[in-house]
């Protein structure tokens, strides 16, 4: 379980990875889901018991498959089911050995679009970060993601500045940085996590007042 506190003093317990999405929150060898969820109501019900401050709100996240999703046994502990955004997945196709071929399968309309987007961003430098480079820009990536979060209208948490170093330490080639630089500057990053086949997209950050003349954004 992790414990988030917001500015106004209001503390979420979460059962799950509340950096990322997937099915992470527990893992129980029991025979059924509602052994399962009963038990995990009970150990958030003895967490928000104990804990000072008071704990305002219990988030149990996420269920993706028909047999995951929460059974009538949390309802009746006052848990309300809800949808959020739902993942936006890309399968790879076996013809996509090169980017031209990737644009060549996009219609007419939106090839044009990707076309003049990555010219408008030629002068700008792509870079797989090493553990050494991300160490090295640590504060520049930790200030790109600020730029970013301090835009969202919900905010569930901020990143430590170590963070990404942390990931790259641990994952190694599991965990992708790749930086955007004009000039030498970083102006742009964007991260991965690989599992197995899956490539996840993950945290980014930019400078905006880069964003319309070069297309940063979008050639992230």
């Amino acid at each position: 379980h992790d414990r988030i506190i917001d500015a106004a003093g209001k503390t979420l317990l979460v059962c799950g990875n509340a950096m990322i999405s997937g099915e992470h929150g527990f893992y129980l060898s029991v025979e059924t889901k509602e052994q399962a969820h009963h038990i995990i109501a009970e150990i958030a019900y003895t967490i928000r018991k104990a804990a000072k401050p008071r704990i305002t709100a219990t988030l149990i996240k996420d269920f993706y498959k028909k047999e995951s999703m929460p059974s009538n046994v949390l309802s009746q502990f006052g848990y309300h089911l809800f949808s959020a955004g739902p993942n936006m997945v890309v399968p790879i196709r076996k013809s996509w050995t090169t980017f031209d071929a990737y644009l060549g399968e996009m219609k007419p309309k939106y090839r044009r679009r990707a076309i003049k987007t990555v010219k408008k961003g030629s002068k700008i430098r792509r870079q797989t970060l090493t553990l050494e480079d991300v160490v090295q820009y640590q504060e520049d990536i930790f200030k790109l993601y600020c730029e970013v979060v301090i835009k969202a209208k919900f905010k569930m948490f901020f990143l430590s500045p170590g963070y990404f170093t942390s990931l790259k330490k641990h994952l190694k080639d599991n965990f992708e940085c790749i930086g955007y630089f004009l000039d030498n500057s970083l102006i742009g990053f964007t991260t991965r996590i690989i599992s197995n086949a899956v490539m996840e997209g993950y945290t980014h950050g930019l400078l905006y007042n880069y964003n319309k003349k070069y297309e940063l954004y979008q050639n992230i």
